[in-house]
């Protein structure tokens, strides 16, 4: 993948020449950029994509009536369907640039699953309209409530590999990567799987709010203990992380394999598998998802908006 520039974004409000594309599910954050740009959007300029097991009576009627009055185009995917939702963004992304000389195209992924918007970059940059266009993806942070039992859980047999080889290297040390998040039954299992020889852990801090770093902490203390490494990544910050994810990959890759497992807030889950693509060592990168545990039927959170923290990051192609 080539990428000729990045760059952390301070939010604006959206252009009417500005494409925009979000998806709507049970968390009330997930309509919280486009109420916010409702004016501007129209079906030539936007892409909502509804979560199928969404019950559409549970989002505010006056939601649903814009909607239906903008006539803004909607589809439904299933969580799984990475590969069906990237096609329905990168089509219409594609005819609504045709016109559209800025090719401004903002995502606003705050409520997409990884298996949506971690590709989508790899996927726009293969398209026809890639050329010169700058991409925004934004986040906007949740307020999570604070039963941490409550959190969507994933099983042991829920990894999968996103970027890289199948097998680990022969004779060679293998550094494992993983972010920490609030299930740390989760990242033990992990853990207990994969048995790094050498462990690097990474977790989330936010300068507006320093206690979620401090319970992330607490939390994963055994975890932090145990490994050789732990590296704190400001999610208002994607540059900073990129550029260090990067630097620790090529530190740990000049004699052996690095093995990328993202959680945590979505930032870093995009950041580290963005990095996966961009770091150009033949065979020494692996990333591996966490896929949701479809055994859980109750792992719905309601996450509202932290309405003045809203992260994002440029990109621009190089297409060759």
């Amino acid at each position: 993948m080539k990428i000729t520039d990045f760059s952390n974004c301070e939010y604006r409000e959206l252009s009417y020449n500005d494409i925009f594309v979000c998806a709507l599910g049970y968390e009330s954050r997930s309509h919280y950029l486009l109420l916010r740009n409702i004016e501007t959007r129209d079906s030539s300029n936007t892409l909502i994509i509804f979560f199928n097991d969404l019950d559409k009576s549970s989002l505010p009627s006056t939601i649903l009536q814009r909607i239906e009055i903008k006539q803004i185009h909607c589809v439904t995917c299933s969580y799984e369907e990475g590969e069906k939702a990237d096609d329905v963004i990168v089509e219409f992304i594609d005819k609504s640039t045709q016109n559209n000389t800025d090719k401004k195209i903002h995502i606003d992924y705050s409520s997409m699953t990884r298996t949506w918007y971690c590709n989508l970059p790899q996927r726009i940059e293969c398209a026809p309209f890639a050329a010169n266009v700058e991409l925004f993806f934004w986040y906007v942070a949740g307020e999570y409530p604070d039963i941490y039992e409550s959190y969507p859980t994933a099983g042991i047999d829920c990894l999968s590999i996103f970027h890289g080889g199948v097998l680990p290297m022969i004779d060679c040390q293998r550094t494992h990567i993983i972010a920490l998040s609030y299930d740390a039954i989760r990242t033990e299992s992990i853990l207990s799987i994969v048995e790094p020889e050498y462990l690097v852990v990474c977790y989330a801090s936010n300068a507006a709010d320093a206690s979620k770093k401090d319970e992330v902490e607490y939390i994963n203390k055994d975890i932090i203990r145990r490994a050789a490494v732990s590296v704190v990544l400001p999610v208002d910050n994607f540059v900073f992380m990129l550029s260090k994810l990067n630097e620790i990959i090529h530190e740990q890759t000049t004699n052996g394999q690095v093995i990328l497992i993202p959680d945590g807030p979505k930032p870093i889950i995009f950041v580290m598998s963005l990095i996966s693509l961009l770091v150009d060592i033949e065979d020494a990168v692996t990333c591996l998802h966490v896929k949701r545990n479809q055994n859980i039927s109750n792992n719905k959170i309601s996450v509202i908006a932290r309405k003045n923290e809203i992260f994002g990051v440029k990109l621009v192609f190089k297409v060759e």
